[in-house]
């Protein structure tokens, strides 16, 4: 009976459309009434998460993203990438994912990318020409990187629940965003030159204008530097690079004479929503992980997923499959606080790290950005682009394959996650 309350509770939320969060709560509370528990163990468990001295990292991230998308930050690297690359086979298509993989060192959000930097990246495509079902594509994929490229506010959230640092899986998490960021540009080069998209080509920049453009965004491409050597340095942890962060936006700000105080407010006003709505998230996890732990429903779910097989390479390949299957259903970082128990259990039962398993575990619910029905990324980026859904479905299929074989080469190659660790911390 308290199972049918717990998972009974949390599906009738989640029809209604009520915020995951909101829904882990009530199915938690729900729980506790049905099992004769004090109320007061799930306002405990709720309100405890909130005491966490990491989880201080993600407003900061945060406000330094949206403070950054205010004062054209965002335009400043897209020239930049523009200048480097933007003549080459593939054209703006590639400058799209380098600029995101830039912006990906300072954000930490796939909406921050999407909504910020992909409104520039669209503009600047359909003028050129481009297709717009491609152009939709393309920036919802490459708005992937910002959950994956450190600093991350999924991984902050996986470092928080696993207990392990968040220096260490910001490392792990370099190589594995580098791989998908350079195996999307190879994917569009190669599409181009068999021509199944037509890439608009541009002309050269010339060396003037390659100084220019790095001159005019010199200081911006400062903060990814600030950011992760700090943290990867071992002078700040990553709550003290987040705040250093911060700090280096407003000054960017001063700077570039674009802060004004509408724009400072617009972005705290769109960072203490996000921060809000993520923390909700990771509180009522807490509660709901509580139940879930007292029911031991991540080692029934281990054990049982261990008995279809005592292969342990089978058993991950299950395991991808089943987390890109639920990232289609639950977005982002709701779905990795609800699976983050059962694959702790799973990870430790078949002798993983629990830093690589975040990696693995982040990157396979990050396709359902992209997939429907929930896939926020490819809505975002279609409404941006003005065109049908439909188009940019049929368009996104391709970059499957670099999202896809990433997940394989982190998932079967773990030293791809945990060599920079170990290399700077050691084992």
């Amino acid at each position: 009976m308290e199972m049918l309350s717990l998972l009974g509770v949390l599906a009738v939320f989640l029809v209604l459309g009520a915020p995951i969060g909101l829904a882990l709560m009530m199915a938690a509370t729900a729980y506790t009434f049905v099992g004769g528990f004090s109320p007061s163990v799930v306002v405990e468990r709720f309100l405890g998460t909130m005491d966490s001295f990491t989880f201080l990292a993600i407003p900061f991230f945060l406000l330094a993203a949206n403070v950054m998308n205010q004062i054209g930050v965002t335009e400043r690297i897209f020239g930049f990438a523009n200048a480097l690359m933007g003549h080459l086979r593939g054209g703006l298509a590639q400058v799209n994912v380098l600029a995101s993989m830039v912006f990906a060192g300072m954000s930490g959000s796939n909406s921050a990318d999407v909504a910020g930097l992909g409104t520039i990246e669209t503009k600047a495509m359909i003028n050129a020409g481009y297709d717009r079902s491609l152009t939709a594509a393309v920036t919802a994929a490459s708005s992937t990187l910002g959950p994956i490229i450190p600093p991350s506010i999924s991984m902050v959230v996986w470092a928080g629940m696993a207990e392990v640092s968040v220096g260490r899986i910001f490392a792990g998490a370099i190589v594995p965003g580098v791989v998908m960021g350079g195996s999307m540009i190879a994917l569009i080069w190669v599409m181009d030159k068999l021509g199944y998209i037509n890439c608009p080509r541009a002309p050269k920049a010339s060396f003037g204008e390659r100084v220019a453009a790095f001159r005019n965004g010199a200081a911006s491409l400062l903060a990814p530097l600030i950011i992760l050597g700090g943290i990867l340095g071992g002078v700040t942890t990553p709550t003290e690079a987040g705040a250093m962060a911060t700090l280096y936006a407003l000054f960017l700000g001063l700077l570039y004479k674009q802060l004004t105080l509408k724009k400072l407010l617009r972005a705290i006003d769109d960072t203490v929503i996000a921060t809000a709505f993520i923390l909700l998230m990771v509180s009522g996890a807490h509660a709901f992980g509580w139940a879930v732990a007292i029911e031991k429903l991540p080692e029934a779910f281990s054990a049982g997923l261990m008995s279809l097989s005592d292969n342990k390479y089978v058993i991950l390949l299950i395991l991808n499959i089943a987390l890109a299957i639920f990232g289609m259903l639950i977005e982002g970082v709701a779905a990795l606080v609800i699976v983050a128990p059962t694959m702790l259990v799973l990870g430790a039962m078949l002798g993983l790290d629990p830093i690589h398993v975040g990696v693995f575990v982040d990157i396979n619910l990050l396709i359902g950005l992209l997939t429907p029905p929930v896939a926020p990324s490819l809505f975002i980026s279609a409404a941006i682009a003005n065109t049908p859904v439909g188009g940019v479905i049929k368009a996104i299929l391709p970059f499957y394959i670099p999202l896809f074989g990433t997940v394989l080469i982190v998932t079967y190659f773990p030293q791809t996650v945990l060599f920079l660790p170990n290399l700077i911390w050691g084992q």
